[in-house]
């Protein structure tokens, strides 16, 4: 499958999945926080586009990188930091941990994976 990159409004690298996919409005797109630099980043992007879901990477200044490296909480963060649906955050996720809290925001479900951790910020829009 091909993936189309572009660039945000905000100059940040953009990986875009098949556009004849749709998906969800509550979860369009991942936005992956150091993403490009690890091998999980860069397998959870694939897996994304081939789910039909939109791949933002973020730029670790950017305020939607700051608020979910925040929410991790003190310590070290451990990379990739993924924000889901622009309201959960998960840090070093496995594929599964992704797809667990994409379903269930598909489904509507209030109870997300463990690992997911809200975000005080809609980052949705």
């Amino acid at each position: 499958m091909r993936t189309k990159r572009t660039t945000t409004a905000h100059g940040d690298p953009e990986v875009s999945g098949a556009e004849s996919v749709r998906t969800d409005d509550a979860v369009q797109e991942l936005r992956i926080v150091g993403g490009a630099i690890t091998v999980e980043g860069r397998e959870l992007a694939a897996a994304a586009c081939a789910a039909g879901l939109n791949v933002r990477w973020l730029d670790f200044a950017s305020i939607e990188a700051q608020t979910a490296i925040v929410a991790q909480g003190p310590g070290s963060v451990r990379l990739p930091v993924v924000i889901v649906g622009g309201r959960y955050t998960l840090q070093r996720p496995p594929l599964s941990a992704v797809s667990a809290c994409v379903t269930a925001l598909r489904a509507g479900e209030h109870t997300l994976p463990a690992d997911a951790i809200a975000l005080g910020t809609d980052l949705a829009a």
